[in-house]
């Protein structure tokens, strides 16, 4: 079975028009459903392109790097040599269980409120 991540994004006030143009792209990855370590790595491939070409619109600015954490629940957006100045974050957390609709009932009635 493959993992399935939810996607909470957080982001600060944006500083100019690169991480301006940042956020907006990112605002679409909020409460989101990835399906799998492929989508996960398509979303960093894709962070990663964003910042390239944003960086080689504006030039003036710092450059904007994505980063993971050590553990893959975050990708950070931020600006070159400052841990601190984060524009951006992805959030993953890993999707315990799901429900989907089932006409059968396997549970007794009378199983379901436990006193």
């Amino acid at each position: 079975m493959t993992e399935l991540f939810f996607i909470t994004t957080y982001s600060l006030k944006p500083k100019n028009k690169k991480a301006q143009a940042a956020v907006e792209f990112c605002e679409r990855y909020n409460h989101a459903l990835v399906n799998g370590r492929i989508s996960y790595d398509a979303i960093f491939a894709e962070l990663k392109l964003l910042c390239k070409q944003l960086n080689e619109s504006d030039t003036r600015t710092r450059e904007l790097q994505v980063h993971r954490s050590l553990d893959d629940r975050f990708l950070t957006l931020r600006f070159q040599d400052d841990v601190h100045d984060c524009v951006f974050r992805l959030c993953f957390t890993k999707v315990q269980r799901t429900y989907q609709f089932s006409e059968l009932i396997s549970v007794a009635e009378d199983s379901l409120i436990t006193e």
